[in-house]
């Protein structure tokens, strides 16, 4: 969130510099820009090739090519033991691929909207709060234009709807953070636990907080506008 919003709204547009939330540190990590993480994840998927490509030849394993090879790629592919970096693909060297092309192109537009949110909806989220998630708070927008602007979306709910935090315990309820700063978000997520109840007010929120708590080994309910949230909660779930 910190290398991709800064602590700015989405689609704001911002010279990058130095602020309270990024820095020019060189510890810890929290502080370095997209070309220093780039670097970094050029260097680990230099490694994961090398691991990968070696343990097809010593142990065998599943593989595929990054597109289909023409007879002389073949051939050269056929002269070195080694399947060479720009052919061999695995679901190791995709990834590490995917995260150090996402930082060159925040280098390239380091202010655009890229609408990763949704991309991470559609690609990680399971498909039932996918589909909850959509019916909730809506479709995606056309562009990224759209997206930006429909990021402060009001989805919190009214009064003529039947969902309410008023019947939630306080001690249970978990506001999401009004900043666009890592920070907050990390100090949010580690204070989540089964049977609490995830309050948010834009569709900012509501996407971030999908994301976070995917990786959280708690299942995600999606509360419809016309529900009323359980008076004896699942500890197995968190509610949004």
């Amino acid at each position: 969130m910190d290398l991709i919003y800064g602590g700015s709204a989405p689609g704001t547009e911002r010279p990058w510099a130095p602020t309270k939330w990024l820095g020019e540190i060189k510890e810890g990590g929290r502080g370095r820009t997209p070309k220093e993480w780039k670097s970094l994840w050029e260097v680990i998927a230099d490694w994961i090739y090398e691991n990968d490509a070696r343990s097809i030849i010593e142990f065998g394993g599943s593989h595929t090519f990054k597109y289909r090879l023409s007879d002389e790629e073949n051939k050269e592919r056929y002269l070195s033991l080694k399947c060479p970096r720009k052919y061999l693909q695995t679901d190791a060297i995709r990834g590490a691929d995917a995260i150090r092309d996402m930082f060159d192109q925040l280098i390239e537009t380091p202010k655009k909207f890229h609408g990763i949110e949704w991309e991470f909806l559609e690609l990680q989220a399971d498909p039932d709060v996918q589909t909850a998630f959509l019916a909730r708070f809506g479709p995606k927008p056309a562009d990224a234009a759209k997206m930006a602007e429909d990021m402060q979306r009001n989805v919190s709910p009214t009064s003529y709807y039947r969902l309410g935090y008023n019947e939630v315990s306080p001690n249970r309820l978990r506001p999401c953070p009004e900043t666009y700063n890592g920070t907050d978000w990390e100090r949010w997520m580690l204070s989540i636990e089964g049977g609490c109840v995830v309050a948010v007010d834009t569709v900012f929120q509501a996407l971030w907080a999908v994301m976070l708590l995917t990786y959280l080994p708690l299942h995600i309910k999606i509360m419809n506008k016309n529900d009323a949230f359980p008076k004896f909660p699942d500890l197995d779930c968190v509610y949004l």
